[in-house]
C-alpha cells in the first residue's frame, strides 16, 4: 500500500472515529463511569501518577514534549481506556473515549429534558442523592453516530448527537423494553 493510500485510509478511521461511527456497549460505558467513581474514592497519591505526555518534533530538527496532570481525572481515565482496549486499533480507542466524554455532556445538557421524558429519574425508591437511568438512553448513546455538525467560534468542526433524534430512539427502545417486561409478567 502506498504512502497516499496509507494516508487515505488514515483519514477515514479518524473520520469514523470523529463522527461517532464506531459503536460501544453500554455495559463498557458502564465500566469505565465505575472506573471514574472509583478514582473519586481513591487518593490522588494512589492514582497513576508516571510521566505521560506527547512529544512534537518540528522539521527544523527540535522537539517540543508536554506533559499530561496526572491530577486530572480526565487523564486517568484516557489511561485506564488505552489500557482497556490494548491492542485495539488507535483510532478505536480514541473512538470509545471521546464518546464517553459526550455521553456524560449530553446527560449534563439534556438532565432536564431526560426527566421530563421519563429517561431518568432521581430519588428513586425514596433513596436520597440517587439518580436512575434508563438502560435504553445509555444503550442509544453508546451506538448511534454523531448526527450533528457544529463549527465553534474559533473555527473548530466538530461532531455530536443530534438531542431530538436520540431522545425520540430512546423513549422507543424503552417503550418496547417495558412491553416486554410487562408480557413476561403476565
Amino acid at each position: 500500500m502506498g504512502r497516499k493510500a496509507r494516508g487515505k485510509r488514515q483519514a477515514d478511521r479518524f473520520l469514523q472515529a470523529w463522527q461517532g461511527r464506531i459503536p460501544w456497549s453500554a455495559d463498557e460505558y458502564m465500566v469505565v463511569l465505575n472506573y471514574r467513581k472509583q478514582l473519586g474514592e481513591t487518593p490522588h497519591d494512589d492514582w497513576d501518577r508516571r510521566d505521560r505526555g506527547i512529544l512534537i518534533a518540528h522539521s527544523d530538527g527540535w522537539a517540543e514534549k508536554y506533559l499530561f496532570n496526572p491530577d486530572a481525572a480526565e487523564n486517568q481515565i484516557a489511561y485506564f481506556v488505552r489500557e482497556r482496549y490494548r491492542g485495539q486499533p488507535h483510532h478505536v480507542v480514541m473512538t470509545h473515549l471521546m464518546r464517553y466524554f459526550a455521553m456524560n455532556k449530553f446527560f449534563h445538557t439534556h438532565q432536564s429534558r431526560l426527566h421530563e421524558e421519563a429517561l431518568i429519574r432521581s430519588d428513586p425508591d425514596g433513596v436520597e442523592g440517587q439518580v436512575e437511568v434508563a438502560a435504553a438512553i445509555v444503550e442509544e448513546l453508546a451506538t448511534a453516530p454523531y448526527e450533528q455538525h457544529h463549527v465553534d467560534s474559533d473555527g473548530h468542526e466538530y461532531w455530536t448527537y443530534e438531542p431530538e433524534a436520540i431522545i425520540a430512539r430512546a423513549k422507543e427502545r424503552k417503550r418496547k423494553e417495558d412491553e416486554a417486561e410487562t408480557a413476561s409478567e403476565s
